[in-house]
């Protein structure tokens, strides 16, 4: 910050007492050249010759714009004595032809600054030395009492300084206590959470077995007939066997005896098939075959189909598709989307359809088409029936828990919600589109498993 000051009014003040020429106080800056003097022609006039770069310096600094600054004529400095500080004997040989006289030259730094204060003084005139010690006197005066007003004042900010940094340290240490006590509370709302996650978790886990048990009751009479068939001939194979051996017909027995071991070897996999399906354990995800997955739900809904004398048709399912997910989770959703397909069939009147020219078309039967098609990082595979369809305002809510299409008793309204969330847990999705009459598409789309 540069400050500019007035000084024509101090000059001035300072030339009354002091123009008869006995003594001349000025003040000097870094480069020797006097801008303060009772000597008006001494003012902007330097102690000695300037320097070029000193000459450069000034005119670049524009200090004394517009000023040609000259040295003092004064003589090579002569020692006053060896033992006085900052005190010389001058010779000064003014250019008017006055005879040359001796200058008692005194300097003192001024603190703070780059200035200097200069005191000269005639030796011609003894009787004015106590003028002289009374103007060095004010001078260290002023100087000291600048000097007490500087220690005073860095003091005080010092003494601010230790304040504020006792403050701050307080003001840290409580900030401080204040972060440990949220870092606790935060450690503990995240523990809260993370068992009311697992929680949900093991809750959905339950809601997942809950559905497949109960798609089993439903599915308890199929299988019941796809068990009672092979047992009934079981039965009648071993009874054979018996006779036969009495009537030692060795070769009809060991006939029979094959059969009875294929027949049992078809209900072991029969109850594998549903011991695997309801089967309680979590789904890892990994890549498979989702032709796999189709196989094994059909075999699990093959009974219903059956019974129902439904036709099952898969135009595109020939080629291996490999796809991201658990085959356990995906035979309960297709094992879902079939028994519910199945059922939107049981009361199916067979249509006979008539065209624009009167001739007859097949009998429409009772059907359910698993197609698939290929988009760019997905696989969706749909499950078609013509059924009797669902409505636009079931569709709304056919995903939320608890909400059934069904008669009272027959379904808890857990299965389509159960599998979508199944779905979207393997990093798919399940949708459906339905027109009345026209009947139900439901959807399932699953990533490629090159997207793993």
């Amino acid at each position: 910050m540069l400050n500019g000051y007035d000084l024509s009014n101090i000059e001035d003040q300072w030339e009354s007492p002091w123009d008869q020429g006995q003594l001349v106080l000025a003040a000097s800056d870094p480069d020797g050249v006097l801008f303060i003097s009772t000597q008006a022609d001494w003012r902007l006039k330097s102690l000695q010759p300037l320097t070029d770069a000193q000459k450069k310096q000034l005119i670049s600094s524009r200090r004394y714009p517009d000023k040609t600054i000259s040295a003092l004529p004064f003589v090579k400095p002569e020692p006053l004595l060896q033992t006085l500080h900052n005190k010389q004997l001058i010779k000064i040989a003014p250019q008017d032809k006055q005879a040359a006289f001796h200058l008692l030259h005194q300097q003192v730094d001024m603190p703070d600054t780059q200035w200097r204060l200069h005191l000269f003084s005639r030796m011609t005139y003894p009787a004015n030395q106590t003028l002289l010690v009374f103007l060095l006197s004010l001078v260290v005066l002023t100087l000291l009492t600048l000097l007490a007003a500087f220690l005073r004042e860095r003091i005080r900010n010092e003494r601010r300084l230790t304040l504020a940094r006792n403050q701050l340290e307080v003001r840290v240490e409580e900030r401080t206590h204040e972060l440990l006590g949220s870092n606790v509370q935060l450690k503990k709302e995240i523990q809260i959470r993370k068992q009311a996650q697992e929680s949900l978790q093991e809750t959905r886990d339950e809601l997942v077995q809950t559905a497949k048990m109960a798609l089993l009751g439903q599915m308890s009479a199929s299988i019941n007939h796809e068990l009672n068939q092979p047992l009934t001939a079981l039965s009648n194979y071993a009874e054979n066997a018996l006779k036969l051996l009495k009537k030692e017909q060795y070769d009809k027995v060991q006939s029979n005896l094959q059969l009875v071991v294929e027949l049992s070897r078809h209900m072991a996999e029969i109850i594998a098939r549903f011991k695997i399906f309801s089967s309680k354990r979590p789904g890892n995800i990994s890549q498979l075959d989702l032709n796999n997955s189709i196989t094994a739900a059909i075999k699990i809904i093959h009974p219903q189909i059956e019974k129902q004398q439904v036709k099952l048709r898969l135009p595109n399912i020939n080629k291996k598709v490999l796809v991201k997910g658990d085959s356990v989770l995906l035979q309960q959703v297709l094992v879902n989307l079939l028994s519910n397909a199945v059922q939107s069939l049981e009361n199916f009147e067979t249509k006979q359809l008539e065209t624009e020219t009167d001739t007859t078309e097949p009998l429409v039967r009772p059907e359910i088409e698993i197609h698939l098609i290929e988009t760019s990082n997905s696989w969706q595979l749909s499950v078609l029936d013509n059924g009797c369809g669902i409505s636009q305002h079931d569709i709304e809510h056919i995903f939320e828990p608890f909400f059934t299409t069904k008669g009272s008793g027959e379904g808890l309204g857990l299965g389509l919600p159960i599998s979508r969330q199944i779905m979207q847990r393997l990093g798919g999705n399940l949708f459906v589109e339905s027109d009345i009459q026209q009947g139900a598409c439901f959807t399932m789309e699953l990533a490629k498993a090159d997207n793993l």
